[in-house]
């Protein structure tokens, strides 16, 4: 028999996908994948669904503003806002930094940071509000600011269906090995990707970039008839988990994840692992 893949997704129009591959690279988010809403089938092993409970997904929202030319320094890299004592501690950790795309683009565009409390609040403001905030900081640094900026957008990662969220980090009760298990293959066809399986560059674009080089490197290998890299260690066994596993999940079984997520112009529903 030969293993492979099969995938069962849906179209943006409703209708019903397949596709079937010798393996593929799973790279959901971590937020998806807690969120519990992509079905594998057989479910996934404890040694992989551990990590991905444990583990933690952090929201930083942002809000990109584009203006018709700078008035801020256009060689700096970011824009720092210090508030004052008097600031409202839920509004400390918005607009405390304005990162400055005009040295490296060309493009007179400031993106606001919003961490925290604030992150979490901006899910449920509208647009315009979180736009008019972070002019009022610019023109307070800024006087020659204008009112309006020619265009924008906002990220709402945590509301998103196909994010749940931004970037992992070594919750409470985690360990670094998590994001080795994270990257381990299940098997010969599924292979793990993103910033959650980097151990060393995890929650940044850089890592997870690598971790997809990591992963192609490795099946363009098995393709070519050489034998795979070795993964960075064996899957830990369910004796070494046990008890990590049961404060997780209490009633000792390993829970089917499902989720939805899109990969243009199709939604990811289901992934098989299979003999055939």
């Amino acid at each position: 028999p030969r293993l492979g893949v099969r995938v069962t997704a849906t179209a943006a129009d409703g209708s019903p996908r397949t596709y079937t591959a010798a393996a593929a690279i799973v790279t959901l988010p971590l937020g998806v994948l807690k969120a519990g809403t992509v079905a594998f089938d057989p479910p996934l092993p404890l040694w992989k669904t551990v990590p991905i409970e444990r583990l933690g997904c952090g929201l930083l929202n942002k809000v990109a503003l584009r203006f018709a030319a700078p008035f801020w320094p256009p060689t700096a890299d970011y824009v720092a806002h210090a508030p004052s004592a008097a600031t409202d501690a839920s509004s400390r950790c918005a607009h405390f930094l304005f990162l400055s795309l005009a040295a490296a683009t060309g493009a007179p565009i400031l993106v606001a940071f919003l961490a925290g409390s604030a992150a979490e609040a901006a899910e449920a403001r509208p647009d315009g509000d979180l736009v008019d905030a972070a002019m009022g900081v610019l023109r307070g640094i800024f006087p020659a600011a204008p009112a309006r900026p020619l265009a924008y957008t906002v990220t709402r990662w945590r509301a998103d269906p196909h994010a749940r969220g931004s970037y992992s980090y070594p919750a409470v009760g985690s360990t670094p090995g998590d994001y080795t298990a994270m990257a381990l293959p299940l098997g010969r066809t599924l292979r793990w990707a993103g910033e959650a399986t980097s151990r060393d560059a995890p929650a940044t674009a850089h890592g997870a970039f690598a971790s997809g080089l990591r992963e192609a490197g490795r099946l363009g290998r098995e393709a070519g008839g050489m034998s795979p890299a070795a993964p960075p260690s064996a899957p830990p066994s369910p004796t070494t988990i046990g008890c990590r596993a049961r404060e997780v999940n209490p009633s000792g079984r390993t829970a089917s994840t499902r989720a939805s997520v899109r990969s243009p112009p199709t939604r990811t529903r289901r992934l098989r692992s299979e003999e055939h």
